[in-house]
């Protein structure tokens, strides 16, 4: 239960991970697309493990099979998120890190994820934040307006998160933005102030499943 008194706690966090650790529960996680194309999915997964390895069970769907090869991660499934190998209600939490803007059916995804998340579990998301403050200075200050991975399908504002979870079995709990964001080649973090909660590098949400 959210209270007042750690309810900027809870909105502010530095960056990814800070949110995920906060959020993510056992005794059964699954790591959707945890092995990314670069180093910083895998990174996080190794973070999940380390943190939850030891009280639950953590497992990673991917579909890049080489990678899987390379990092061997316990647990690891070769999947798709469209069309994921699990049983129905077979998770108590479920996160999605940098994964939604990478396809063309995100309905598809929440949908699978829903199908095999069990009633009253978690879903964690975090994803490019449009209103990122570097985006709003580089379309400012540049013109400049950039889709960042160039596989990057789609981009989501937070009402378009919110109308896609809800209308797909899920309750907002949590919406906000890590401090975290980068600009001209730099690491900044934006001050723990209610007027930046959505301004952070990425969206950062924790739903519920009905």
């Amino acid at each position: 239960m959210i209270t007042k008194r750690n309810q900027n706690k809870l909105i502010m966090a530095r960056g990814r991970f800070d949110f995920i650790k906060l959020h993510l529960r056992g005794p059964r996680i699954l790591d959707v697309g945890n092995l990314g194309d670069g180093d910083d999915e895998a990174s996080i997964h190794k973070k999940i493990r380390e943190s939850f390895g030891d009280t639950c069970d953590v497992i990673g769907l991917d579909s890049n099979e080489k990678k899987a090869r390379e990092l061997n991660f316990p647990g690891q499934v070769i999947g798709k998120a469209e069309n994921m190998p699990f049983k129905n209600e077979f998770f108590d939490c479920v996160y999605m890190g940098e994964i939604i803007e990478h396809t063309f059916e995100p309905i598809k995804m929440i949908k699978e994820v829903n199908r095999v998340l069990k009633t009253g579990g978690v879903l964690v998301i975090d994803t490019p934040n449009v209103y990122a403050l570097s985006r709003i200075l580089r379309f400012f200050l540049k013109k400049m307006d950039s889709i960042g991975d160039p596989d990057h399908k789609l981009f989501y504002t937070p009402a378009v998160l919110k109308n896609m979870l809800e209308k797909n079995g899920f309750i907002i709990e949590i919406m906000s933005s890590n401090l975290k964001f980068g600009f001209r080649s730099k690491t900044f973090y934006l001050p723990k102030l209610k007027i930046f909660k959505m301004l952070g590098g990425h969206l950062c949400i924790k739903a519920i499943k009905k």
